[in-house]
């Protein structure tokens, strides 16, 4: 019988201990856990595993209000968690893995867009008093949905607009708050810029993929309505008490500077 040195056996056994035990199955557990969503979103969750299906919810601590979290993982630990809203619409999708430190991967909407890198760790945190607590501060965010989508950046028309007229927009945005401003042009047949109403501050809050916007002059606010968008485009809309300076709808807009 041929004999094999002492360190070739042992190195032989490593490999197999390291290669069973990235097969591991995750064991069942009811755990809360706290992390981010990006930079700037602090989350909280508690996560149920049974027979690798995955259930629970988490809320954002800016709001309180749960959303609800359903998946899987398989047996290297990758696992799959799709969030609904408290009308059973998907507003989100978790994609990741466990490690010996939590839970770590990609948050994104349904659709893939909106990437942000999440991560998720253990905590002693009681989560149903801390959802009922900060749900109860803060129920005018109720219908929230976090993160909102970003509007930052200098924005004009290059879509369904009329033949003789152009606006512009330069937007910041903190959250789900924004401020800026926009301008309105008519132009000739020759795309000279015939005139203009000015220029104009605009204000609004982020409700999902719409602004709600007032728009104001010196003497206050003259008008309102709301910015829908889609990828690199922005609709605008008035309200019915339109402004005769601005159109009152169907104007797209795409994204021309970050």
């Amino acid at each position: 019988m041929k004999k094999y040195p002492l360190f070739i056996i042992a190195i032989f056994s490593l490999a197999i201990f390291f290669a069973c035990s990235e097969n591991q199955t995750v064991n069942d557990f009811t755990k809360t856990f706290e992390g981010k969503i990006g930079d700037e979103y602090e989350i909280v969750a508690k996560i149920k595993l049974s027979k690798n299906q995955l259930e629970g919810v988490y809320f954002y601590e800016e709001i309180g209000v749960d959303l609800i979290i359903k998946g899987s993982v398989d047996t290297e630990g990758i696992l799959i968690l799709n969030e609904f809203d408290s009308n059973g619409n998907q507003t989100g999708v978790f994609k990741g893995n466990f490690s010996n430190t939590g839970i770590s991967g990609n948050w994104s909407k349904p659709d893939g867009s909106k990437s942000k890198a999440f991560y998720l760790k253990e905590s002693e945190i009681d989560y149903d008093s801390m959802s009922k607590s900060l749900s109860s501060k803060n129920l005018d965010n109720s219908k929230v949905e976090f993160p909102p989508s970003d509007f930052r950046g200098s924005w004009s028309d290059e879509g369904d607009v009329s033949a003789n007229s152009r606006l512009e927009l330069e937007i910041n945005q903190i959250a789900d708050k924004i401020e800026g401003s926009i301008t309105f042009y008519k132009w000739d047949e020759n795309g000279d810029i015939k005139e203009s109403s000015g220029l104009y501050a605009l204000t609004g809050s982020v409700i999902g993929e719409t602004v709600y916007i007032q728009l104001h002059s010196q003497g206050g606010t003259i008008t309102e309505g709301k910015l829908t968008r889609k990828e690199d485009y922005l609709k605008f809309s008035q309200n019915q008490n339109a402004d005769p300076r601005f159109p009152i709808e169907r104007l797209v807009w795409k994204q021309s500077s970050n």
